[in-house]
């Protein structure tokens, strides 16, 4: 039985985010497949595989960070509320201590499809993120992917 390009998305998605031990490759496999069917998915299907395309990513460099220093273990994947000096906003990556706060933040923007302005926004949404975030925790590491 041929598979639908929606239930080839969410099958890739599915099997990264039940180990929660994704691997870059496996957003790659993921992201292309969506690249390559987009045109064949509804809007609705688009928004929720961009979506889940995000939380593979975050469990990939979760991993990956984690594969670097141990002690990163505790890093939180999803849309994490955070509270920066301006306004509360949402971070897909996050690391805090009880002492210190935030520790680590990442905001992670893919463009699988974004064209023209769609792309710089995304960079200003990265930028006002950071601002945000550094306002009240200066010495936070924050990442922009």
């Amino acid at each position: 039985m041929t598979q639908t390009p929606s239930q080839v998305i969410d099958a890739i998605v599915q099997a990264a985010e039940s180990a929660q031990s994704a691997t870059l490759q496996d957003f790659v496999n993921a992201a292309s497949t969506y690249v390559m069917n987009s045109a064949a998915l509804s809007a609705s299907d688009k928004k929720r595989h961009q979506i889940a395309l995000s939380r593979v990513l975050g469990f990939a460099l979760k991993t990956d960070l984690v594969a670097a220093n141990p002690r990163m273990a505790n890093i939180q994947v999803g849309e994490i509320d955070v509270y920066g000096g301006l306004r509360r906003g949402q971070s897909d990556l996050v690391e805090f201590h009880d002492g210190d706060g935030i520790r680590f933040a990442a905001e992670l923007k893919p463009v699988n499809l974004a064209v023209g302005r769609a792309i710089w926004n995304r960079f200003g949404d990265i930028r006002m993120f950071a601002v945000n975030v550094h306002i009240k925790f200066p010495f936070s590491v924050l990442a922009g992917i």
